[in-house]
């Protein structure tokens, strides 16, 4: 399978906590940038959907999944985590879980006389999650067996 492309821009962004009129509204960018596991991106994609509706996250919002081989986890475990090998899931959370509008600091709408507003920030970022299945699969069995 093929990446997606970029995601839809929506004319006017929606923020966490209204209601979603259309599911594209939640995107989610999966990759598959190993070949140790197959991987149905589908599934996945479909399951950080249904995980964020079931936390909440309404409105624009992006997120982006990303499974690597072992080599790429442990360089990220090591530069980001401190950690010394691969591990199985790591995230990179970008933008807040909720959005504040108005100014700082007490974020109200009034804003100072002759001040344009400010342009809308967007959908809200998520952020990224690597997944090293060959290390999840190991974690999974280890852990079935205990």
């Amino acid at each position: 399978m093929t990446a997606p492309g970029p995601p839809d821009r929506r004319v006017t962004p929606r923020r966490a906590g209204e209601p979603v009129a259309d599911e594209r509204a939640v995107d989610v960018f999966v990759a598959d940038e190993q070949v140790d596991v197959e991987i149905d991106l589908g599934r996945y994609r479909s399951l950080c959907r249904q995980v964020l509706e079931a936390e909440g996250v309404r409105g624009e919002v992006e997120m982006a999944l990303v499974f690597i081989d072992e080599p790429a986890m442990t360089e990220l475990n090591v530069t980001h985590m401190g950690g010394d090998g691969p591990t199985d899931v790591l995230a990179f959370p970008i933008d807040d879980h909720h959005v504040r509008s108005g100014r700082s600091p007490d974020h109200a709408s009034r804003r100072p006389p002759g001040r344009e507003p400010v342009p809308d920030p967007g959908p809200l970022l998520l952020g990224d999650v690597a997944v090293c299945p060959s290390v999840a699969a190991r974690n999974a069995t280890t852990n079935a067996d205990s």
